[in-house]
């Protein structure tokens, strides 16, 4: 085939078999650059002028620590009063770890900012390579919110070592919050099929995003963020961490801080290597000991107070709500009225009876924690969104329909055969679905339910979209913990949720045609959607069908965490002795 290049936005690109691919690429990077040069311009100099975000800061100085802060901040009448009670947190943390402030450096800047918004824009400046600002020893607050996230950073980063764990960051900034909380009692609440061990959960290392101080502030960050990838972490630094991964890694650190040497032995995990390896030096045994005393600081949690509310949350999250309610109903009858459990307690109610659709005792229980402090404005929220809705029990199901969303007469009956035929077709009757699950039908964008796979909460918009929402409910249930290709992921979705879909046809068919994309080139990052999930498709049920359903379960678990989180390419190296690119050369061959 002969071949002639095409230049896209100064890129040449080859006019064969994937040259349509390969031309969107080259217009999505020529479009990219743009939006580089934009973000650039709209962070380093048009935000700054409309919100006051501007550099230079006024500065008041104390004894340790040099504060930053706007015109109109809150404490500018009285800075010094601020100061001292900063100096004062950071002097408590560094005792705590065995450290003398003179270990620590000699002046330390907090630039304090008015809100998210603002610290945003004032990184963005401060980062700004045309901005010659450095602050070796800088943390960034934003008023109101606890220094010690950051102070208990700046103090592992200075004076213990590089510690590239976001794992051990996130765990031991909640515990330093909180030193006195049982920190055991979330864990332990956990029904087992969330519940990790030492190994396994170190492996979800990745699952921790930055902190802000790591982006920002580290003496080991880069001293410039630009590009791309920069602007990035300057718009979007405020990473959710998953909260059943953070209480195992804070009850973790709380565990080892209950070990002789305390929470300094702790922070001599904070150094350069794997937080597996310096576990195993700094404590001397392995993980599989560490995990036997940690599984039994767990267990003796279920004795403690408030095991009975916790449990019940930590069941709502697996979808299993009856058990749920008996057990917080008899955590409300335990708990003196006037106890800021109680609060909680009638939240988690509340959100049980919403799932059943008991709009008014859902509305009654809110209310009630709202008495009690809880913010609950959300959910009173979502109470009025569904308060008009019907309920249907069918079987393995609470259907909650939208008044203007009828059901097909079959809808009830298709849900439990949809389920079951999916199962087969994966040969697995073991995937462990919640006991019941909770389905809103017709909802409105935006303002509705959030759905949850763990839970078996499901939204969906219409009745014909029901079959692509249990699709991705035996993909999520498949495993442990989910694959970590969204080639595979997607790829099983489309296959369960079109059975009528001739799969391998339509694999076959493009392969012999012009915009036939390789398939190691899938990749939905760069491509739309539309095309590539078919194709993802097609090579799920080829390896279904030419190597059977047990093959693909370990290629499914071991591009998981638990698994290892191998590429899609090694995983199948691995399982099946070829990759994409070498199972494509063989199709070209022989189809």
């Amino acid at each position: 085939m002969a071949v002639s290049p095409v230049a896209v936005g100064g890129i040449v690109c080859p006019t064969n078999y994937n040259g349509r691919a390969m031309r969107q690429v080259a217009w999505g990077m020529l479009i990219g650059s743009l939006a580089i040069g934009i973000v650039s311009l709209l962070m380093f100099h048009v935000l700054p002028q409309v919100t006051g975000a501007r550099l230079p800061l006024h500065s008041e100085r104390g004894a340790w620590i040099t504060v930053h802060f706007p015109s109109d901040s809150p404490f500018i009448d009285d800075p010094h009063s601020y100061i001292a009670y900063l100096e004062e947190e950071l002097a408590a943390l560094a005792a705590a770890v065995g450290l003398s402030p003179a270990e620590l450096p000699p002046r330390i800047n907090v630039f304090v900012h008015n809100n998210a918004g603002q610290f945003r824009t004032i990184i963005a400046q401060r980062k700004n390579p045309h901005v010659r600002l450095i602050f070796p020893a800088a943390v960034d607050l934003i008023w109101g919110e606890d220094p010690r996230e950051a102070f208990i950073q700046l103090i592992g980063d200075f004076a213990v070592g590089e510690n590239r764990s976001r794992l051990l960051r996130h765990a031991i900034i909640e515990y330093v919050r909180e030193p006195g909380r049982n920190h055991h009692l979330p864990v332990a609440a956990m029904p087992k099929v969330l519940r990790l061990s030492v190994a396994e959960l170190l492996r979800f290392e990745g699952r921790f995003p930055p902190t802000r101080y790591q982006l920002f502030n580290s003496p080991h960050a880069a001293a410039a963020v630009v590009g791309l990838a920069g602007m990035a972490r300057i718009a979007g630094w405020e990473y959710a961490v998953d909260p059943d991964l953070l209480h195992m890694a804070v009850s973790l650190v709380a565990f080892l801080s209950e070990q002789p040497g305390g929470l300094k032995r702790v922070m001599g995990l904070w150094r350069v290597g794997s937080l597996e390896t310096n576990l195993q030096t700094v404590y001397g045994v392995g993980l599989t000991e560490l995990d036997e005393g940690w599984r039994e600081a767990v267990a003796l949690a279920e004795q403690a107070n408030g095991w009975a509310r916790a449990r019940g949350g930590g069941l709502i999250r697996v979808g299993r709500l009856d058990e749920a309610f008996s057990l917080l109903r008899e955590a409300q009858v335990a708990t003196d009225a006037n106890d800021a459990e109680a609060g909680a307690i009638a939240r988690d109610l509340g959100w049980i009876h919403l799932l059943r659709g008991e709009w008014e005792a859902a509305r009654t229980s809110f209310r009630q924690a709202q008495q009690k402090g809880e913010s609950v404005q959300h959910e009173l929220r979502l109470v009025e969104v569904y308060s008009q809705w019907k309920t249907i029990v069918v079987e393995g199901a609470r259907v909650h329909v939208a008044p203007d969303s009828p059901l097909p007469y079959d809808f009830g009956e298709r849900i439990p055969i949809e389920l079951a035929e999916m199962r087969r077709r994966l040969a697995s009757d073991a995937i462990p679905f919640p006991a019941d699950l909770v389905i809103f039908v017709g909802c409105p964008p935006a303002k509705g339910m959030t759905p949850d796979l763990r839970a078996g909460l499901l939204v969906v918009a219409s009745p014909e979209g029901l079959r692509r929402h249990l699709a991705e409910l035996v993909a999520f249930h498949l495993w442990r913990d989910q694959t970590r290709s969204p080639l595979l992921q997607r790829g099983l979705v489309r296959y369960l949720s079109a059975p009528d879909e001739d799969h391998l046809s339509l694999l076959q068919n493009r392969l012999h045609r012009e915009e036939w994309i390789p398939l190691y080139l899938l990749d939905f990052s760069n491509l739309p959607a539309d095309i590539v999930e078919p194709l993802a498709a097609g090579l799920v049920d080829y390896l279904l069908t030419n190597h059977g359903q047990e093959s693909f379960h370990t290629l499914w678990r071991i591009t998981s965490p638990l698994g290892g989180g191998r590429s899609l390419d090694t995983a199948m190296s691995i399982v099946y002795g070829f990759t994409r690119r070498e199972l494509d050369g063989q199709l070209q061959r022989t189809w």
